[in-house]
């Protein structure tokens, strides 16, 4: 299974791979704390790139802003 980054592209060949990728190394997310897709804020970017991980392997709105 390949995961691809809508925001930067990347593959990845694991979840795992994917969140690190997220958390640590994709520069592309917004730098912002308000959800573009449900609009939730959040007190953190942490937190916003927890939430978009979190909420794109089991809501279909938010894994097709993110997951290839």
């Amino acid at each position: 299974m390949t995961i691809t980054c809508k925001l930067c592209g990347k593959s990845m060949n694991s979840i795992g791979e994917y969140v690190r990728h997220v958390r640590v190394e994709c520069k592309q997310i917004p730098r912002t704390r308000k959800c573009p897709i449900c609009g939730r804020k959040f007190n953190s970017i942490h937190k916003f790139k927890i939430h978009l991980m979190n909420e794109a392997l089991i809501d279909a709105r938010h894994g097709n802003a993110i997951i290839q």
